[in-house]
């Protein structure tokens, strides 16, 4: 259990730490307004959205979640 609390906190604070530091990638994320993000990546069905839309998009959910952690920084 500890494995998946520690793989599941580390991106969420790489993508954190990558969009505060850079103001370019933090407002094309933050251009997103409340759009779904999903990564099409038809073959990879944790980080991507799997060929038929069954995977997991973990990276789109990462994505949504740093964009969400951004706003209510900023007060948005």
């Amino acid at each position: 259990m500890a494995d998946k609390i520690v793989f599941s906190q580390m991106p969420s604070a790489h993508a954190s730490a990558k969009f505060t530091s850079h103001a370019e990638l933090r407002n094309a994320l933050l251009d997103t307004g409340d759009q779904e993000i999903v990564e099409n990546a038809p073959t990879d069905y944790f980080w991507g959205c799997g060929q038929l839309g069954g995977g997991q998009n973990i990276l789109g959910k990462l994505l949504m979640e740093t964009r969400s952690t951004l706003l209510a920084a900023i007060g948005g």
